[in-house]
């Protein structure tokens, strides 16, 4: 209870930060391993718990070191990977790391798709989910517990970030979240 507490207000206290234009996004030399290294250990101890499969796939041209927000990036990938393992009962949760498109001037656009065996999406829905508040289940007796946050989150971020998100899915057979967001190269 006190962990869904804490996840709730610092949820709240992100968007409200974002909404009132006190996001500022970083330009960082950052090392991808470090931001994936910490996602796995993050969520390692809930995939465990569940007797989920977690695999994260990194394409081997994608470069060590970038200039972005790693922070941002972070928690980007930890509410995509959180609700991957929250809605998926068995299975796994894969995390998907491509370069989409690399610039002349050094620019790289990468795309990070996180896919789960879980509770699916439906089609009609899908845009009205990032949007705040907005939850796969309603009312009082949902299975799954969250405040409709994380993805408006991932969504302003992703923006802020000159990126985009999407995602498809399918009932009773899973969903996959795609962003795709530009970063420099040092």
């Amino acid at each position: 209870m006190v962990s869904r507490l804490t996840t709730l207000l610092s949820d709240l206290l992100d968007l409200t930060r974002i909404e009132s234009g006190y996001v500022n996004i970083q330009q960082l030399v950052f090392s991808l391993q470090d931001v994936l290294d910490a996602l796995r250990d993050s969520h390692s101890p809930q995939c465990w718990a569940k007797g989920l499969n977690c695999v994260i796939d990194v394409d081997q041209t994608i470069p060590e070191h970038f200039v972005g927000d790693p922070d941002r990036l972070r928690q980007i990938l930890n509410n995509l990977v959180g609700n991957a393992i929250k809605f998926t009962a068995k299975g796994s949760v894969a995390v998907d790391i491509r370069i989409l498109e690399r610039k002349v001037d050094q620019d790289i656009r990468l795309g990070f798709s996180v896919t789960d065996r879980g509770i699916g999406l439906n089609q009609n829905q899908i845009e009205s989910f990032f949007e705040a508040f907005v939850q796969a289940e309603e009312g009082y007796s949902r299975n799954y517990q969250g405040a409709g946050l994380g993805l408006s989150i991932v969504k302003t971020l992703t923006t802020l970030m000159n990126g985009s998100v999407s995602a498809t899915g399918v009932p009773e057979k899973g969903s996959k979240f795609v962003v795709q967001i530009p970063f420099g190269i040092p």
